[in-house]
């Protein structure tokens, strides 16, 4: 009898480890860096096409202010598009990450004056359970 509780309690502990509130899910979401090198792509498509919504939509909170300034950026232009975009993540710690792009957003102007404007680096952080452009920002160098 003894050994049957003993058998109960083990198993019940086991039981307690595995199950309950899981969280390996959210700790691979914290850890899963492509969403920001996504969501600052997803961006600059939205900002290309004027589209405030999906700006919105992957814009973190401290930025909604300016997207109506951004959606507005290149009304008044026709021909925009984004050349040779490639970004990749340069950075993450934790819930922020630092993205770097290279390419360019071209826009004609009229009278065949195009103007371009190249991409940058930019900072993404993970803001109610998804990664969400913030922003450009400056990319730092390491000193050994």
């Amino acid at each position: 009898m003894r050994l049957t509780h003993v058998v109960y309690f083990l198993l019940i502990i086991m039981l307690a480890a595995c199950g309950g509130d899981d969280d390996s899910t959210h700790a691979d979401d914290a850890t899963n860096t492509d969403g920001a090198t996504t969501a600052v792509e997803d961006f600059l498509q939205a900002r290309v096409n004027g589209d405030e919504d999906a700006m919105f939509a992957v814009a973190c909170a401290d930025e909604e202010a300016n997207l109506t300034t951004y959606a507005q950026t290149f009304a008044s232009v026709t021909n925009v598009r984004i050349e040779d975009m490639a970004c990749s993540l340069v950075s993450a710690d934790g819930n922020t990450a630092v993205v770097e792009c290279d390419g360019r957003i071209m826009a004609d102007y009229g009278a065949g004056e195009e103007n371009e404007f190249p991409l940058e680096a930019y900072s993404a952080i993970r803001e109610d359970g998804a990664w969400k452009w913030c922003g450009e920002t400056a990319l730092t160098e390491e000193t050994d």
